[in-house]
């Protein structure tokens, strides 16, 4: 929305530069003679167009600032009130939003290209609170209407074979690809008309210059010779500057970028960066909502899919043996799966406990019991820790003592991965923290 706010506001004469860059958000590339290295994108075009005898050279900057919105949004929200204040004021300045499909990314282009046409501002239709469609329209208070929406984009691509429709008013039928479709539908509706530019191209900030979440986000992906790409163990090493993978096989590999967020893991969350790492691997997607759920208490069934999936077990697809209570439910092939491998031995009488709140000391023997199935362990960490170090380590379950068991969790606990000072041994174990200790595993 930035991009085409300043696009709008400056059609007739500059006004507005906005800085959507912050001092963490820098473009890094080597550094050399024509090249100063990491810098601010933004501030140094700012600077660079404010130099004697350049395009803003006569113009007096002004900060916006406005106290009444936090931190994090000061001057965007302020210079939105200003932009409204002027579309109220100049008939044909601003005509209301388009939204845009959360489950299409391509109709984000497609709306900045209607957005310039129309004088209309794109919106992501996002319905979660907190949203900027729920501040702006949807929400109790929101100072606009649905009656400002001009063009809604959700679901009008629909994936179908090529040929069987025809594109949202157009007279040209589907090529079976809704990315292509929304694409097509902006050639026909905008370009072919000769009303936006075929020549000009728009700059706006992207996952190359944004490289805070791209650590959180980047990986390795494979392809598993179909053509479909398969997320691999792997993390990115800002010291290196390299994306690192385990792989037990040749294959052919690329480096992935993809960027999840949730409404209720704010950046700035003390789990944010675990919380991006696993969803951007596709580890974890919430609890639906657009919500992580990071308080939400981790089921056994819940926690025995996120390690396999994290350590790249794949499910069974056929099996002789399962625990009786997995029957019928989705994650069946899974349980059959971690049974097969050792991973787990059930509740007793053949259950697993699937919905059963997971504990700390059980969630710390299937670490144990999912590396040991893959032939691997957990080095012993300088900040790790032995079940002596921990007071109330005499609470454990009788069963933690059997057949070595409780000699698995303190290997486990040497890792480093748990760094609480208490074990609490039947304590739940949340979604965050499940987050934060997988990160660190998969980057040992």
């Amino acid at each position: 929305m930035a991009g085409t706010l300043q696009g709008l506001a400056n059609r007739d004469k500059p006004q507005v530069f906005f800085l959507m860059e912050d001092h963490r958000q820098l473009l890094q590339w080597p550094e050399s003679e024509n090249w100063p290295g990491n810098i601010n994108i933004d501030q140094w075009w700012l600077e660079e167009l404010t130099e004697p005898g350049h395009f803003l050279a006569d113009y007096t900057l002004i900060n916006e600032n406005n106290a009444l919105y936090p931190p994090n949004e000061t001057g965007f929200f302020a210079l939105l009130d200003e932009f409204f204040k002027a579309g109220a004021a100049e008939a044909g300045f601003w005509n209301g939003f388009v939204l845009w499909d959360r489950d299409l990314p391509a109709t984000s282009s497609v709306a900045k290209t209607a957005a310039g046409v129309e004088n209309l501002l794109p919106i992501r239709k996002h319905t979660a609170p907190g949203s900027l469609y729920d501040r702006l329209i949807l929400g109790t208070g929101a100072p606009y209407t649905a009656a400002l929406v001009k063009l809604d984009l959700e679901g009008r691509f629909a994936d179908g074979k090529s040929g069987s429709q025809t594109v949202l008013g157009t007279n040209f039928t589907s090529s079976g690809s809704a990315k292509n479709d929304a694409y097509l539908w902006a050639v026909e509706k905008y370009l072919k008309p000769g009303l936006t530019s075929t020549e000009l191209m728009y700059y706006g900030i992207d996952a190359f210059t944004r490289p805070a979440p791209r650590a959180r986000a980047e990986g390795g992906y494979m392809d598993d010779g179909d053509g479909k790409l398969i997320v691999v163990r792997g993390h990115y090493d800002e010291t290196l500057g390299k994306v690192i993978i385990k792989t037990r096989h040749f294959s052919q590999y690329v480096i992935g970028y993809n960027y999840v967020t949730f409404a209720d893991v704010p950046e700035g969350h003390p789990s944010y960066d675990d919380i991006l790492f696993l969803a951007a691997r596709g580890i974890t997607a919430g609890v639906g909502s657009d919500r992580f759920g990071l308080d939400t208490v981790l089921t056994r069934v819940q926690l025995l899919v996120i390690l396999m999936k994290a350590y790249g077990i794949e499910m069974d697809e056929e099996w002789d043996d399962n625990f009786e209570d997995a029957a019928g439910t989705w994650y069946e092939g899974w349980i059959a799966t971690a049974k097969r491998l050792g991973m787990t031995a059930g509740i007793g009488n053949n259950q697993f406990g699937l919905d059963n709140s997971v504990t700390r000391e059980q969630m710390l023997l299937l670490i144990y019991k999912t590396l040991e199935a893959l032939g691997e362990t957990l080095p012993v960490s300088a900040d790790g820790k032995t079940l002596t170090d921990f007071t109330d380590a005499d609470q454990l379950s009788d069963w933690a003592y059997l057949d070595g068991n409780d000699s698995k969790i303190e290997a486990v606990l040497m890792s480093g991965v748990y760094t609480g000072t208490l074990l609490d041994p039947q304590g739940d174990y949340s979604r965050a923290e499940i987050a934060g200790a997988l990160r660190k595993m998969l980057k040992m």
